[in-house]
């Protein structure tokens, strides 16, 4: 899970994950800033690659995370530690 912002609202519109704006015919309000979203583990590695990972809650990402990536990075954009 991470915590959704402007700055990251913006970087994953760019790949084609617009997900701000909403879509009522598939029942999704958009997210909003402030707000928690899940993110893919590949997608999280690409961002931190790109100097772009969002805030993570750390406790709430998957055990298997850590075969993508290390802990000690994850740490770093932790919020809920």
């Amino acid at each position: 899970m991470y915590l959704c912002d402007e700055r990251v609202f913006g970087v994953f519109k760019k790949v084609g994950n617009d997900l701000s704006t909403p879509m009522p015919h598939y029942g999704f309000a958009g997210v909003k800033a402030g707000e928690s979203w899940c993110l893919g583990g590949h997608s999280f590695v690409q961002a931190h690659l790109n100097g772009m990972a969002p805030q993570i809650f750390i406790h709430a990402t998957h055990l298997k995370m850590l075969e993508l990536i290390d802990l000690d990075t994850l740490k770093k954009y932790a919020i809920d530690l």
